[in-house]
């Protein structure tokens, strides 16, 4: 699959990639596809805490796994380095690397 382009994209377009690919990677294409039909990713551009709670009570535990898998993929797409942060959750993951790519971090 190609890498979003960040100069045309922009953040919210990488985002919504982002989060389909870590649902994907989690639970499957079709699976993903019937998600994506309750879940919209354009929810989480406007606001990301109202989606992760959504996901929370989609998979109860198991979004502990997809949040981290959406989080990953937002990172790489990003062209970020990760690093897995045990208090944080979805919301905290894409807040910073936002503030990153705004400020043109690698």
């Amino acid at each position: 699959m190609s890498r979003p382009d960040t100069r045309s994209g922009g953040f919210n377009s990488i985002l919504s990639q982002s989060l389909h690919e870590g649902i994907v990677s989690v639970v499957g294409r079709d699976t993903a596809k019937s998600v994506e039909f309750y879940l919209d990713s354009s929810i989480a551009t406007k606001d990301i805490m109202t989606y992760t709670k959504a996901l929370e009570r989609m998979f109860d535990v198991g979004a502990k796994l997809i949040e981290e898998n959406c989080a990953r993929s937002l990172y790489s797409n990003l062209g970020l380095k990760f690093e897995l942060k045990k208090s944080y959750k979805l919301p905290d993951y894409v807040n910073e690397a936002k503030k990153r790519f705004l400020l043109g971090e690698k």
